[in-house]
């Protein structure tokens, strides 16, 4: 959220909107870098285990999401 809203202002300070298109893949390399930190040593697989773990993370939020929102619009038709 620092990162984001770093980027925020400096869009704003700068009327520079396209900075924005940095934000996802800064925020997506500072995660892999900061989890595969988690794992110890600097090896490459840490960050390919890193990068695993934030896909996986995102794939379950997602279904999660999925799985409920339509449970509230099948209790909500009924």
């Amino acid at each position: 959220m620092l990162i984001s809203s770093v980027f925020l202002i400096g869009m704003g300070i700068t009327k520079n909107f396209t900075i924005g298109n940095l934000v996802g893949p800064t925020l997506i390399i500072y995660t892999i870098w900061a989890i595969g930190q988690f794992y110890g040593e600097r090896k490459i697989i840490n960050y390919i285990k890193s990068g695993i773990a934030i896909v996986l993370g995102f794939l379950s939020f997602i279904t999660t999401l999925l799985i409920i929102g339509t449970l509230i619009v099948k209790i909500s038709h009924h």
